[in-house]
């Protein structure tokens, strides 16, 4: 056993490989060997990532009993609407809330309404983790926000807030 790939290099003409509790001949070199760790260490990152993300998405379904879990905009239209009613019945009773979905082909958005009470950074607050996604006019492309949040209960690629 050595990490001296200097050495390695010299005197070794097959390499054998110790993992997962088992040990048995390494088909290639000391370059390929290098690339098994790195994808061996990729692999294992995305692994935890996953973990993390599953967690975390038990934990919210958890502490969001009222929301339908799914991914997209009509998910996203329910929940934004349970969640506006919850949030502003005691301070801003009465207040009616109109979410939905715009029509026609490449339209992925959202449009919120409503007459007096809550300010728009108010409903945006409450509303706005449903974006998945924002257009950045300079460069005119779209740029994903996805997050566990939205992969859970749902995405959008914008919201149209209008305050009447």
């Amino acid at each position: 056993v050595s990490h001296d790939r200097a050495l390695l290099r010299e005197v070794c003409d097959e390499f054998w490989l110790v993992t997962k509790g088992a040990v048995g001949p390494f088909d290639g070199d000391l370059d390929d060997y290098q690339r098994w760790l790195l994808d061996q260490s990729k692999e294992a990152a995305k692994a935890a990532k996953e973990a993390r993300e599953a967690a975390e998405r038990e934990t919210l379904i958890a502490a969001n009993p009222d929301l339908v879990v799914g991914r997209y905009r009509d998910s996203a239209v329910v929940n934004m609407r349970t969640l506006l009613k919850k949030a502003f019945a005691v301070s801003h009773k009465g207040v009616r809330f109109s979410v939905t979905q715009p029509r026609g082909s490449g339209v992925n958005s959202v449009d919120v309404r409503w007459t007096g009470g809550p300010s728009e950074d108010e409903v945006r607050e409450v509303v706005g983790g449903f974006q998945s996604s924002r257009f950045d006019g300079m460069t005119d492309s779209h740029e994903s926000t996805r997050s566990v949040w939205t992969d859970t209960f749902g995405g959008c690629s914008g919201i149209f807030y209008t305050r009447k």
